[in-house]
């Protein structure tokens, strides 16, 4: 899990940073004052797939590559994707993540999502959830 450290004169300033990239990024504690810098400071780590789930979309991944069908990331946005998963017969590449899909997250939802557009080198257009 990558991190990374938010730092900011003014509290509202690294707030209004933090809720930008919130959809990411998850936040380890609360805001805190470095006292040498006097810059209030977030450390966040990146909203990451479980190994399971991990396995599971690489498994959609690879049943959507044997398919000679038209593929489900075919123009591929965050909002198709929700479509594609709120129907009870799904696409046949999304059915093992439909079995777990009620039981995520908004986060590990997006994470899904983020690690399509990533593995399958797609722009990811809509990125917000």
């Amino acid at each position: 899990m990558s991190g990374i450290r938010i730092a900011s004169k003014s509290i509202d300033d690294l707030n209004l940073i933090y809720k930008k990239i919130k959809k990411d990024f998850q936040a380890l504690d609360s805001i805190k004052l470095n006292h040498e810098t006097l810059e209030y400071e977030l450390h966040l780590n990146r909203v990451a797939l479980d190994g399971y789930l991990k396995a599971i979309c690489d498994k959609v991944i690879d049943t959507d590559d044997l398919m000679d069908d038209e593929s489900v990331f075919d123009q591929f946005t965050i909002s198709d994707f929700m479509a594609m998963m709120t129907p009870d017969q799904v696409a046949i590449p999304l059915r093992p993540l439909k079995t777990v899909w009620a039981d995520l997250t908004k986060e590990k939802q997006q994470a899904c999502f983020n690690y399509f557009c990533e593995e399958m080198e797609l722009n990811g257009e809509e990125t917000v959830f």
